[in-house]
């Protein structure tokens, strides 16, 4: 009786498999033949002229109501009927998962948002279909060796572990992801320091893309220590494919001690170093063959320097596009001239320079802040108090030499000249002397 029971158990289940098998296929192959219906549409619509009766365009009209507003539905029933379907086994049994629209793209998707996991050994029960891992706002403080366990996970593309209170990253924490193209750890208090004794965290990667680190180490690393560190992990990890790589919010003073810090990911296009604590660009990239943006926003700069400016420089000059962000800098209006005029000059595209605003008291930039290019304006050419007093005292100077030496040189016309006018003047005023007195004396 026991094993009819166990075989009548498995008949079921195995039933209940084939109905999620055949559920699968058949909603599968609805999103098939509605994408069809639409690319049908679409082509006879293109084949209608302009001139065909009022049916014609009732039928046109029918089809972009049914493309526009009909199939839409559809497809999100269709994506909530797919999510539902699939989480319904432990330890996932609070997350949604299941073939889904992200990043408009039809992928698998596991989401365990919040879901209050606290053993990060469910990670490696993820099913091996998963395209996408949102594995957001639990709390795991530690990724050991393997955190995917031993299998490949050829499917995983995504890899978001945002905001779950991770301090320490293994060396051999990611293994079998060489697929991975984006990585995401924003919003964790990861030590960096811990990662000397185990530099290669990110080396398996082979293929990732997008290394988002945004607030992502804990802030009490000193500086120094800090890029060394940042350093000795990109050297030893395999991002050589690499092209974003996010490091905003880490209050981050410089990269004095460690200027090739970058140098490692050749492959970088778009850096971003926003909400940090820069008040130079103290790095070189001159060894990063594909930079096309760097984003210096709501740093501490409050000037380029000339050295600054050569390093921007040098990469449009190698037929380099480059573009960067300076807004919300503390740019004091004093030194705006010298900007605005490399930013006449430079090569380099300088991103929303029109909003840049300059300050007349870095310490109190919050409170009293200009535009940069009304100020410019105001201030007019870029000659300051210094060096406009010493131009006009050097040319009155020369004035004053060419006319003595012209006067000397032609004293003797001068004298033949002026000296006749100098005679009738003074006769003329010793006549008018005299008679005065006369006039006084016959008043008497």
């Amino acid at each position: 009786m026991m094993i009819s029971n166990l075989q009548q158990q498995r008949q079921v289940t195995e039933q209940l498999r084939r109905e999620a098998a055949i559920r699968r296929i058949n909603v599968s192959q609805a999103v098939d033949d509605i994408m069809k219906y639409i690319s049908d549409n679409q082509q006879e619509d293109c084949l209608l002229p302009s001139d065909r009766s009022s049916t014609y365009a009732y039928t046109s009209l029918q089809a972009m109501w049914y493309s526009t507003i009909i199939v839409p539905c559809l497809l999100s029933i269709l994506n909530i009927v797919l999510v539902t379907s699939w989480c319904n086994k432990p330890p996932f049994s609070n997350c949604t998962c299941g073939r889904t629209n992200y990043d408009n793209e039809l992928q698998y998707v596991l989401n365990c948002t919040n879901t209050g996991f606290k053993n990060v050994s469910v990670l490696e029960k993820i099913p091996k279909e998963t395209e996408v891992l949102l594995f957001v706002g639990n709390d795991l403080d530690s990724l050991p060796w393997n955190v995917f366990g031993s299998e490949n996970h050829t499917n995983l593309k995504v890899v978001n572990l945002s905001n779950n209170n991770i301090r320490e990253i293994k060396g051999k924490s990611f293994h079998h992801v060489s697929n991975v193209k984006m990585l995401v750890l924003n919003f964790n208090k990861i030590d960096i320091a811990a990662s000397r004794d185990h530099p290669r965290i990110f080396s398996n990667f082979e293929n990732l893309m997008e290394l988002h680190l945004t607030d992502a180490f804990d802030d009490k690393h000193p500086d120094a220590d800090f890029a060394q560190d940042l350093e000795a992990i990109f050297t030893n990890s395999s991002l050589g494919k690499l092209q974003k790589l996010h490091l905003e919010q880490n209050e981050i003073a410089g990269f004095d001690f460690a200027p090739h810090v970058f140098c490692n990911l050749p492959s970088v296009i778009d850096l971003y170093l926003g909400d940090n604590e820069l008040q130079h660009v103290n790095f070189k990239f001159d060894c990063l063959y594909h930079l096309r943006y760097i984003d210096f926003e709501r740093n501490k700069i409050t000037q380029l320097t000339a050295n600054d400016m050569h390093l921007l420089d040098a990469l449009p000059g190698r037929n380099q596009n480059l573009t960067i962000d300076l807004t919300g800098n503390p740019i004091p209006c004093d030194h705006i001239n010298d900007l605005f005029d490399w930013f006449e000059r430079t090569k380099v595209n300088i991103r929303r320079k029109d909003s840049l605003h300059c300050v007349t008291n870095a310490s109190t930039h919050h409170e009293t802040s200009r535009n940069c290019a009304v100020a410019q304006q105001l201030r007019g050419p870029s000659l300051d108090g210094t060096s406009g007093s010493s131009t006009v005292a050097f040319l009155s100077i020369a004035l004053c030499i060419s006319l003595t030496l012209l006067i000397y040189t032609n004293r003797e016309v001068i004298r033949a000249s002026v000296y006749p006018l100098w005679l009738s003047l003074s006769r003329n005023i010793h006549y008018t002397t005299i008679g005065r007195q006369e006039a006084q004396e016959m008043d008497v």
